[in-house]
């Protein structure tokens, strides 16, 4: 039983990494876009 909770854990904490890095993946991609349009409008 302690066995099948804690491979749940495993589970959501390497669900959790993988939803931040893709939230940090994004935060970047869409930091790159804006330095790009603020570039182009000078």
């Amino acid at each position: 039983m302690l066995r099948t909770t804690l491979s749940v854990f495993e589970a959501a904490i390497a669900a959790e990494s993988a939803a931040a890095t893709l939230c940090i993946a994004a935060t970047i991609d869409v930091t790159a876009v804006a330095a790009d349009l603020a570039e182009s409008t000078e």
